[in-house]
């Protein structure tokens, strides 16, 4: 057969050994340049896409040098044709969104996000899509394409974090005392950090109450128990210092609009 000659079998040979060995570098040295200027785990995101295109543009490339028609067989392939050309659009689109979201680096592995209503500890973060382990232990994967179109919150980004307790004040109490003792609460323990310093906002005069907002920064690994923490000691602190707290009330008049009648 012409086909099988020696210079196109060296070309074939030739194109397998450097293509491949060649794919492989170059994706390590993109890798190694990119962890200078980015998180190694967006490094590692485009060494993959490197790889993962250069190898199939070396075999469509084997391919057409062993006389395969490449359109020809998609062209048989009909509906399965069009289902893989769809599957390959939306891989695509996915791969292209997650190069885009690793170079932004909006959150890292480890990091505890919130993708639109999900919210968990971003195990990894891959080609096509992030997986995420949710608060009650969920796996849940979500492609890259839709982390482009919804808001993402990084809850761990910083070292720091704020926790905003509403308090109700009662319209009877020392407001000033009230203050003094939340700022004192939020002094007190060294989990409650004097830099940024704690503050208590005004919000507005309620029904049966003035409703005041304690602000008081913590350490990010410190938040929920600092939360629960705080609770505890605005309770017992209220109780010391005999301050209400006062809640909705309902009160019910029942009056008697007549008497019976004795009569059958």
């Amino acid at each position: 057969m012409d086909f099988f000659t020696s210079e196109r079998i060296s070309k074939i040979i030739l194109l397998a050994c450097i293509g491949y060995p060649g794919i492989y570098v170059l994706a390590f040295t993109v890798e190694k340049a990119i962890k200078k200027h980015y998180t190694s785990h967006s490094a590692q995101l485009l060494r993959r896409t490197v790889l993962y295109l250069g190898m199939s543009i070396v075999t469509i490339d084997l391919l057409r040098e062993m006389d395969f028609k490449l359109t020809a067989l998609m062209g048989s392939a009909g509906i399965a044709g069009m289902a893989i050309g769809f599957a390959f659009k939306t891989s695509i689109s996915n791969i292209i969104s997650g190069l885009f979201i690793a170079f932004e680096n909006p959150f890292s592995v480890g990091d505890y996000i919130q993708v639109g209503k999900v919210k968990g500890t971003a195990l990894s973060f891959d080609l096509l899509a992030i997986k995420i382990n949710s608060s009650d232990n969920n796996f849940i994967r979500i492609p890259n394409e839709q982390l482009i179109k919804t808001s993402v919150i990084n809850y761990t980004r910083f070292d720091s974090h704020r926790i905003d307790i509403p308090i109700s004040i009662d319209y009877e109490d020392d407001l000033q005392q009230a203050e003094e003792v939340l700022l004192a609460i939020a002094s007190d323990d060294q989990m409650f950090l004097s830099d940024p310093k704690p503050l208590l906002h005004f919000e507005n005069f309620g029904e049966s109450a003035i409703n005041l907002t304690l602000c008081v920064w913590v350490k990010t690994e410190n938040f929920i128990q600092a939360k629960k923490m705080l609770a505890q000691k605005i309770i017992a602190a209220f109780d010391k210092h005999s301050l209400t707290m006062p809640y909705s009330r309902l009160v019910v008049d029942a009056h008697t609009l007549g008497k019976p009648s004795s009569e059958d």
